[in-house]
């Protein structure tokens, strides 16, 4: 029996994007604001210094130095409080920020793989899974400064697309329509740039996968003399990833020509339009001076915003592609308020059983079995009908027979590693699928036919079948298993 369906991770890059926000929120909030302050300040100083042109022609040589004199030093501050906020910046995300958020994703990515069932593991590459968390916390960074950076050349081109328009509509009018064009071309392309790095992505998951699971089976590699066809196998997955990867860039590459020539149609507009006005006294040296150099401030916003989301394209497929792996619904669960498994006897009691590899676990889960039964490929593979089967306590027993017959099966059903689809397992009189799964796991001892290490010291490793053990006992459990003096 398996309970409701368990909340998913974050289903969507810009979930998890804002997730990261919220676990720090007042610590965003301020960042945020530092960020605005920042974008403002450097077409601030550069429309205090069209003022100050504009003053310096229209004031008396005599009464100059006192009039530019407190302009200048407000420019002069300007500066110095952009300077002082881009350090704030870097201090709020790099102490504040930055190292909990990567932590966080770490932490909040592992805790739900793991709850992930035994087909899961089975289906996915154990390096490749890796893969998909690091993603995920590798780039945390770059979600956060690209953040940044799209409040802070947000605010730089609204304030000075406002100066612009107080200057004179018709230059307004032209950044806008260029900055209107460069955004519709981006975002209509921004789907495009998604799909080409999700499969570029893709591709470089695979190759780690394979890298990974070729060296956990360096032992059958050179049992079977397989070294060359390996090699070769990687070479193959680095050559679909080298493909891919040149297909993104050929897309980005094509497409930032397109936005270069926009850029160069607006800033020839702009200025040309600009210099008549001044020609015929509608706006000032001044004016005229912000608009030249204004420009440049706006359109390095929006080139910027462009990296910002051509980055973030490249972010995006990598994170989509992890969420679509590590997100997938977790197939075992336990019921909600489900108890401890208490075990005081040890009778195992299977209760009419019956279950059967469906299409979608076979495949994967138990090749055996896919091949030693033939027929329908798409059709359920039925292992156990009505099995009923007790232990008694203290017990010896030992279960016989072909290659695919379920006797692993049978031992993967009592640790639950798969729900039944009729029957009941009872183990003291109670059914493992009301109990937590590790209370059940807790109190059943396997030694598996392959030995797996972690890599940690053999006292920890030890120590794994009881976290709450000490040194002395695990020493005593060492010397009982004749493992101490080696």
């Amino acid at each position: 029996m398996q309970s409701k369906s368990e909340p998913q991770f974050y289903q969507t890059v810009i979930q998890f994007a804002y997730s990261i926000f919220l676990n720090f929120k007042w610590q965003s909030i301020i960042l945020f604001i530092v960020c605005i302050i920042y974008g403002i300040a450097q077409p601030l100083s550069a429309y205090l210094f069209s003022i100050l042109i504009d003053k310096i022609t229209a004031t008396n040589q005599e009464k100059l130095i006192e009039t530019i004199i407190p302009l200048a030093l407000l420019c002069f501050s300007i500066d110095i409080l952009r300077e002082v906020f881009a350090r704030a910046r870097f201090v709020i995300t790099g102490l504040f920020i930055t190292p909990y958020a990567i932590s966080y994703a770490y932490n909040s990515a592992f805790a739900y793989v793991s709850k992930h069932s035994h087909n899961f593991f089975t289906n996915n590459f154990a390096g490749a899974l890796s893969t998909k968390i690091s993603d995920l916390s590798s780039n945390t960074r770059q979600i956060i400064n690209l953040c940044c950076e799209l409040v802070a050349q947000t605010s730089v081109i609204i304030f000075s697309a406002s100066v612009l328009f107080k200057i004179h509509y018709y230059i307004a009018l032209i950044i806008c329509i260029w900055v209107c064009c460069h955004f519709v071309f981006t975002l209509f392309r921004l789907n495009k740039w998604r799909s080409v790095w999700r499969v570029a992505s893709e591709s470089n998951s695979k190759t780690v996968g394979g890298i990974v699971d070729s060296l956990t089976n360096y032992i059958n590699v050179k049992l079977f003399a397989g070294s060359v066809y390996e090699n070769k196998y990687l070479k193959d997955l680095t050559d679909n990833a080298a493909i891919s990867r040149k297909k993104a860039s050929v897309v980005m590459t094509s497409d930032y020509t397109i936005i270069g020539i926009l850029f160069l149609i607006a800033s020839i507009s702009s200025t040309a339009v600009g210099i008549y006005l001044y020609t015929i006294d509608i706006i000032t040296l001044g004016n005229l001076t912000f608009t030249i150099f204004g420009l440049r401030s706006l359109s390095n916003a929006v080139y910027k915003i462009g990296d910002v989301l051509f980055e973030g394209a490249i972010i995006y497929g990598t994170l989509d592609q992890a969420l679509t792996i590590i997100n997938k619904p977790i197939e075992i669960q336990d019921i909600p308020e489900a108890k401890k498994l208490v075990v005081k006897n040890g009778e195992i009691f299977l209760q009419n059983v019956s279950f059967a590899y469906l299409h979608s676990q076979k495949n994967s889960t138990n090749a055996k079995i896919s091949i030693l039964h033939q027929g329908d490929s798409n059709s359920d593979i039925q292992i156990f009908n009505n099995l009923s089967l007790c232990v008694q306590p203290g017990e010896k027993l030992g279960i016989v027979g072909h290659s695919g017959a379920g006797k692993s099966t049978l031992i993967h059903l009592l640790l639950r590693y798969f729900d039944i689809q009729g029957g009941n397992i009872l183990i003291d009189g109670q059914d493992i699928s009301q109990v937590t799964q590790d209370s059940l796991h807790q109190n059943i001892a396997m030694i598996p036919q392959d030995i797996t290490l972690f890599h940690r010291t053999i006292m920890e490793n030890i120590r794994y079948g009881k976290l709450t053990a000490n040194d002395t006992e695990v020493k005593k459990a060492a010397k009982q298993a004749f493992a101490h003096d080696f």
